[in-house]
């Protein structure tokens, strides 16, 4: 009985030795019951706020002028407006460094493709040949570029070279704009030429065919009327970049420069046209090239990274 008693015994003090009893199963499915809970609640708040716009706009102005908040003994920090300030212009300055960044690389690589003296040989010759076979009027002036595939932001283009004819005043290169943006960004959506002879710019138009917000339509109302042409450039049937073709008449702007003959034809046989040229089919063989090693290359926002490689 002693021994009996002594294991007994000898086992309530091991079993009091080594801490309290182990929980039982309901014991914990109570205590995680509520941080569940909480989670839950959490993920599907989330899942809300990431799917209405509304919700996260009342959210937002509701919650701008919080600096705190406290928890279950937690505290979280909001900037306030000075710190927000900053913050803000700091991550702009790092877009815009990054955006020059790929316009350099992209600019390298064009210079080691020698496209821009492709682009120039290409489009004086399309141009002459459409003024030879009479198709626009031989007094009219243009200037051209080419724009591709943005490398590193979806659903943009990227003005890849500078323009180039007897109206190319202006060097501007690099520039990015989104595919709802004028005829180019209509061109990479509907994925074919287009054309238009001198009309009136108007805020409707401006909105509706070329997808400008009225903002921006308002802005560009009154500006001076051109005819243009956009032609598709292709590498294994996909688009890699669009040539944009801009013509004047100096003394009569608001007349457009393609004749009857060629308006009877249609955009894609104006755009066949290009590709007759000695080295149109060159062009787009070089634009896809230099889109490919861009986005093969790596731009960084580090500002003693050396670019001359």
């Amino acid at each position: 009985m002693a021994d009996k008693l002594g294991i007994v015994i000898g086992s309530a003090d091991a079993a009091g030795a080594s801490g309290s009893p182990s929980p039982s199963v309901g014991e914990l499915v109570v205590d995680a019951a509520w941080p569940i809970t909480i989670l839950l609640i959490a993920f599907f708040a989330w899942m809300l706020v990431r799917r209405s716009p509304a919700i996260r706009y009342g959210l937002w102005r509701r919650l701008r002028g919080v600096k705190s908040m406290k928890a279950f003994g937690w505290e979280v920090a909001f900037l306030d407006d000075e710190k927000a300030v900053e913050v803000s212009r700091d991550l702009n300055d790092a877009i815009d460094m990054f955006k020059r960044r790929v316009s350099e690389h992209y600019k390298r690589a064009a210079d080691k493709l020698l496209l821009n003296d492709s682009v120039e040989s290409a489009t004086s010759e399309y141009v002459a040949a459409l003024k030879a076979d009479g198709l626009i009027v031989r007094e009219a002036e243009w200037r051209a570029t080419i724009h591709c595939r943005h490398a590193f932001l979806a659903e943009h283009y990227l003005q890849l070279c500078p323009y180039f004819g007897p109206r190319a005043k202006r060097t501007t290169v690099g520039r990015a704009y989104p595919f709802r943006w004028g005829v180019v960004g209509l061109t990479f959506r509907l994925q074919a030429p287009q054309r238009k002879h001198a009309e009136p710019a108007n805020p409707e138009t401006l909105v509706r065919q070329w997808g400008l917000t009225l903002q921006e339509a308002r802005a560009r109302a009154d500006s001076q009327t051109y005819s243009f042409l956009t032609i598709p450039l292709r590498s294994d049937s996909a688009i890699v970049g669009v040539l944009f073709l801009e013509f004047e008449l100096s003394d009569r702007a608001e007349v457009g420069v393609f004749t009857s003959k060629g308006m009877a034809l249609s955009e894609a046989q104006l755009a066949q046209e290009f590709e007759k040229t000695s080295v149109g089919a060159t062009v787009a063989e070089k634009v896809a090239r230099i889109h490919d090693r861009v986005s093969d290359s790596e731009p960084t926002l580090h500002p003693l990274d050396d670019l001359s490689s």
